[in-house]
């Protein structure tokens, strides 16, 4: 078995399980960092010489697919509550623009009758 494989995809797993706890916590400071360090491990492991087959009975014993998945999943929960918060503040911006400018109107001609 390619043991530098190994180390590589447990490396993997363990930035995985980080960015995990990252995203759960809302520390999006932190995500960009530990994406960039699993962007590298990823280059190593393809620059490695390994088979399909190991690459497979590895991340099987790692859970790495289950893993990933539930990352992505909490993203894109996460990213989905981010976009709600957003259209909703955009929404009160936009209602409270037009009644602010209801009222500068009344206020433009009360100072001119002055």
């Amino acid at each position: 078995m390619n043991t530098e494989l190994e180390g590589l995809l447990n490396q993997y797993r363990e930035y995985t399980l980080k960015l995990i706890n990252v995203v759960e916590e809302e520390l999006y400071d932190d995500v960009e960092g530990l994406l960039t360090k699993r962007e590298h491990i990823i280059d190593q492991i393809n620059s490695n010489q390994h088979t399909k087959d190991e690459f497979s009975k590895v991340a099987k014993d790692l859970q790495i697919l289950i893993l990933q998945k539930k990352l992505t999943d909490l993203m894109n929960q996460k990213k989905s509550k981010i976009k709600n918060k957003l259209k909703s503040m955009a929404k009160n911006k936009s209602a409270r623009k037009s009644y602010n400018k209801k009222f500068s109107v009344d206020s433009l001609f009360f100072n001119k009758k002055m």
